[in-house]
């Protein structure tokens, strides 16, 4: 259920002026969820980039050193955190297969 045992030292989520830690007994389904969450929020926000650059009208091309750094400075810290939420995620499946059973319980439904 626990995608890491109570015990275990949390990994770090996301740093800017705080530093943002992954819930060690958070579970795997959930960290699973919210990492895809932050990644499908990418997705969209690529979409909308192209689509943006695309419309030489658009208020995006009319203020694009403004507005494209601006989501592009947004995606790398959405991918970043993705990231952390799956290498927590792969931490906590493979640290103890050499030892023994896994700290990650993954309970099928």
């Amino acid at each position: 259920m626990n995608a890491r045992s109570n015990t275990a030292i949390a990994d770090e989520f996301f740093t800017l002026n705080g530093r943002y830690l992954i819930d060690p007994s958070s579970a795997a389904k959930d960290l699973a969820i919210d990492a895809s969450c932050l990644l499908d929020g990418v997705i969209h926000t690529v979409h909308a980039i192209i689509d943006g650059l695309s419309d030489k009208g658009s208020d995006m091309t009319a203020n694009v050193q403004r507005q494209v750094p601006a989501m592009l400075y947004g995606l790398v810290y959405q991918l970043e955190m993705a990231q952390r939420i799956t290498g927590s995620l792969e931490r906590a499946t493979f640290a103890d297969q050499s030892s023994g059973p896994s700290s990650l319980e993954v309970h099928h439904e």
